[in-house]
């Protein structure tokens, strides 16, 4: 009888250490696909250079106003600052 209560104990110790080990592995979490918009855009907390952004920024208020000084306000900067953007950034 001793040598089954032996072995049940062993059994159970041994089972609570797997339980034990399981539960103190950290569980990595795989990250969520990015879903890529048709146009290519980066999203928010892309891990890109602050200078891309800009680049691309500039470009899309570019597309959407009508003249170099309606995009300097838009952007907050000074026309000339600007053109030499758009001179870096060959846009």
């Amino acid at each position: 009888m001793t040598k089954e209560k032996d072995t049940l104990f062993l059994t159970l110790v041994v089972f609570v250490f797997i339980i034990l080990l399981i539960v103190s592995i950290p569980f990595v979490r795989k990250p969520k696909e990015r879903i890529i918009p048709p146009n290519n855009f980066p999203i928010l907390g892309d891990l890109l250079p602050l200078s891309t952004i800009e680049q691309l920024h500039i470009k899309q208020v570019l597309k959407k106003t009508t003249s170099i000084q309606e995009a300097a306000g838009v952007l907050g900067k000074d026309q000339a600052t600007l053109w030499r953007r758009r001179k870096t950034y060959g846009i």
